[in-house]
C-alpha cells in the first residue's frame, strides 16, 4: 500500500514521477484493469476508489485530481465524509496505491489548503510531495534539463541550455517537447 499526495505548478515533473510509479508497481499486462484516473469526483466515487480491491492479483494504482477540494471552495466535504476517508485510508487493502493529485497552474502561487480537513487527513496517512516549479535562476533547472536530454539521448551544452531558457522560460513540458523536435530533427 502506497498512497502519496502530489502538488504544485511542475506538472512535467509530477507526470514523470506518476509513470514512474505506474511502471514500479503495476503489472503491465493487467494495466487495463489496475490502473485508473478519476477527475474531481464526488465523495461516493471518492470513496469506491479508496474502498476498492484488486479485481485479480497483483497492485492497482488510482490516480485522483482533486484540485477543486483543496483549492478554494468549489467543492467540500463534511465532517462524517472526512470520516469515512480517514476510516477508508486507515483500512486500506496492501495491494492499493493512491496518488492524488492536486495540479496547480503555473500562474498561480496557491498551494492546497493545509487548513482543511480534507488535507490534514491525507497529509496523515500519506507521503507529500510537492513539486514547485523552477524560476530561471534555480541551479538545479539546468541540470534537470540536461538531464531531460540525457534522457533524450542528446547531448547539449550549458550555454544551449541557457538559450532554450531564454526562449522558452521554464516550463519543463515545453522544454521537453522542444527537446523532442531536435532529436526527430536531427535523427
Amino acid at each position: 500500500m502506497a498512497v502519496f499526495l502530489f502538488y504544485g505548478q511542475e506538472e512535467y515533473l509530477m507526470e514523470k514521477e506518476i509513470k514512474k510509479l505506474k511502471n514500479e508497481l503495476l503489472d503491465a499486462s493487467f494495466m487495463s484493469m489496475s490502473y485508473k484516473v478519476f477527475d474531481n469526483p464526488d465523495f461516493n466515487t471518492l470513496m469506491d476508489c479508496v474502498q476498492s480491491a484488486p479485481l485479480m492479483f497483483g497492485n492497482t494504482l488510482s490516480i485522483i485530481n482533486i484540485e477543486k477540494y483543496l483549492i478554494g471552495n468549489k467543492m467540500t466535504l463534511d465532517d462524517k465524509q472526512i470520516d469515512s476517508v480517514n476510516y477508508a485510508l486507515s483500512n486500506l487493502s496492501d495491494n492499493v496505491n493512491i496518488i492524488f493529485v492536486c495540479k496547480i497552474s503555473r500562474d498561480e502561487n496557491k498551494k492546497p489548503d493545509s487548513r482543511k480537513k480534507l488535507y490534514k487527513t491525507l497529509s496523515k496517512y500519506s507521503q507529500v510531495r510537492e513539486f514547485a516549479q523552477y524560476r530561471s535562476y534555480d541551479k538545479q533547472l539546468q541540470s534537470e534539463i540536461l538531464k531531460m536530454a540525457k534522457e533524450k539521448d542528446l547531448t547539449i551544452s550549458s550555454d544551449n541550455v541557457s538559450f532554450l531558457i531564454e526562449q522558452l522560460g521554464v516550463n519543463l513540458t515545453l522544454i521537453d517537447s522542444e527537446l523532442e523536435k531536435l532529436k526527430i530533427a536531427i535523427h
